[in-house]
């Protein structure tokens, strides 16, 4: 909880992390506003971003409120998909932000979309807009199932979903998580691959 943009900036240039890290996983950084995560610009190497400050499967409430602002990391994660060899395929978004974007569907509705011209974007839409270049990031690149690949018992051939959703979410699709990616192998899965197949395959 000590740890300062400052700190984990040095950490990030004296590893070379740039061209080395393959998982950023920034538990327990609560001080951070993620500015520090300026050496990963353009990294081909990152395959996975947890920006949820928590464990896997831990529940990410924190209190007091955590400083890890969008202003300050959507231009780094802007670089790494804009980047050429991106290697990124798991992306875990912080829930402050989740919420911000939540808050926006129910006030606007599931059909929102922003406006192209619009001089000062809110946040929520500053963060709808960086979803929705995520998921065309990931739909760029052909969809292999891992479940339909290797089990007869899987009929799914591939999926037309967002990978980052906007629906209102439940206790198994939380608002805002990443589907379709294993968080665990990074693995792609259907939605026609239930949670047993997902389980025996990545272990």
């Amino acid at each position: 909880k000590k740890l300062t943009d400052d700190d984990v900036e040095a950490v990030l240039v004296c590893t070379n992390a740039v061209d080395n890290l393959k998982k950023l996983k920034l538990t327990g950084c609560v001080s951070i506003t993620g500015r520090g995560l300026d050496p990963l610009r353009g990294s081909v190497a990152l395959q996975q971003i947890d920006l949820s400050l928590v464990k896997q499967h831990e529940i990410p409430d924190i209190d007091p409120e955590p400083l890890i602002s969008f202003r300050a990391v959507i231009p780094i994660l802007d670089s790494i998909i804009d980047t050429p060899g991106s290697s990124l395929k798991h992306l875990q978004l912080p829930k402050k932000w989740r919420q911000i974007m939540k808050r926006l569907v129910e006030i606007k509705g599931r059909r929102w979309q922003q406006p192209r011209c619009e001089i000062a974007p809110s946040p929520g839409a500053i963060l709808h807009s960086f979803r929705e270049r995520y998921n065309q990031f990931l739909d760029s690149r052909p969809f292999n199932c891992s479940g339909c690949i290797r089990q007869e018992e899987c009929d799914g051939t591939g999926s037309h979903e967002d990978w980052i959703d906007v629906t209102n979410g439940s206790p198994f699709e939380p608002y805002g998580i990443q589907r379709l990616t294993c968080y665990s192998c990074l693995e792609n899965f259907c939605h026609y691959c239930d949670e047993d197949i997902r389980s025996s395959l990545c272990g």
